[in-house]
């Protein structure tokens, strides 16, 4: 058996935000409250930033989002449609 089997995966969060975004301020400080007791990997990527134009393509009305594992969770002022 190997050993990746036997110690515990955290998950990975993805946030994707932007500049002067009130509610991506919030998410962050929410995330980092839920952090204090909850363990989790977490990128913050600024959708508005060199390489990123795929995600600004995506999440420009819709920032901001939230990926969990690779999927999509959240995104907007927190409702969930597609």
């Amino acid at each position: 058996m190997s050993i990746s089997k036997l110690v515990p995966r955290l998950a990975r969060l993805t946030l994707y935000s932007g500049q002067n975004c009130s509610l991506c301020d919030t998410a962050k400080s929410e995330l980092a409250r839920i952090r204090q007791t909850r363990d989790f990997e977490l990128d913050i990527v600024n959708i508005h930033d060199p390489g990123q134009e795929h995600w600004k393509k995506k999440y420009v009305w819709w920032i901001p989002a939230l990926h969990i594992d690779g999927k999509e969770v959240a995104k907007g002022a927190g409702t969930h449609r597609q």
